[in-house]
């Protein structure tokens, strides 16, 4: 840490620590502070109260949320299993196609050299 880091930070430590001290000051040492402070705690009181019914609450929806995901998960897993054999089929199908259409065009180059490529009854190259 070099020398403008360091006195960065002592710089922002005070400056902390003067805001905090000042709080403290108000909260302890003023009359509108101790009342703000009594009602910080009963605020803080009445949430630690109502914590547990809170976090029951998120474990239920949680819960419900990982039902749901896997609901959903095995749908998904369903409809791709059941697209599976027909995608291959229409793969199938289509190299088929494209199999019968090489074989075509190699017949059809068969009788253009054949037609065409042909020097006195014998054919050429």
């Amino acid at each position: 840490m070099n020398e403008r880091e360091r006195g960065n930070s002592f710089f922002s430590g005070f400056i902390a620590g003067g805001l905090i001290g000042a709080v403290l000051v108000f909260l302890f040492g003023t009359k509108e502070g101790r009342k703000i402070k009594k009602r910080l705690e009963k605020k803080g009181q009445e949430l630690a109260k109502d914590l547990p019914g809170i976090v029951s609450d998120l474990e239920k929806r949680g819960a419900e949320f990982a039902q749901k995901a896997e609901e959903v998960k095995q749908t998904l897993e369903k409809k791709a299993e059941e697209l599976s054999p027909k995608i291959k089929r229409k793969l199938d199908q289509s190299l088929a196609s494209i199999e019968e259409t090489q074989e075509k065009g190699r017949q059809t180059a068969a009788r253009i050299r054949r037609r065409f490529f042909v020097k006195k009854g014998r054919q050429l190259g």
